[in-house]
């Protein structure tokens, strides 16, 4: 088996050299992405401190990655660590913040381009799912 594939990396190099691509940049580390399909994706940046290095948001893009625009997003502090959106606009952000014992949960109706607040309080560290 080893043979076989030292035999495709030779006799198809371009198979060794095949990676990740920069398409598009978000100003802010991200701590989480999902996608729902091909084109629609979400991303979620912060910091887990309470004074944050990074802002809190989240991100939409509808074209693979190829631009994202900030979603409209509740304040607070922490940082974005699941996003989960079902195909009808329908999902939850779980937000994980040092120093809170509430899971700190957002909640979109609109596909994502809109957050509320729909914290549970004495749930910490739960995820998120639809």
């Amino acid at each position: 088996m080893i043979r076989f594939i030292l035999l495709l990396v030779l006799l198809f190099p371009s198979l060794s050299s095949a990676g990740w691509q920069q398409i598009a940049k978000i100003p802010a580390p991200v701590g989480c992405c999902f996608f729902l399909n091909d084109n629609v994706g979400f991303a979620g940046t912060g910091s887990f401190e309470k004074a944050p290095n990074t802002p809190l948001q989240i991100w939409v893009t509808v074209n693979g990655g190829y631009s994202w625009s900030q979603a409209s997003t509740p304040t607070g502090v922490g940082q974005v660590t699941q996003i989960v959106v079902d195909a009808n606009g329908f999902g939850y952000a779980s937000i994980f913040s040092q120093g809170d014992t509430n899971l700190n949960r957002w909640r979109t109706t609109d596909g994502g381009y809109s957050w509320a607040d729909a914290s549970l309080p004495g749930t910490y560290g739960a995820g998120v799912d639809i």
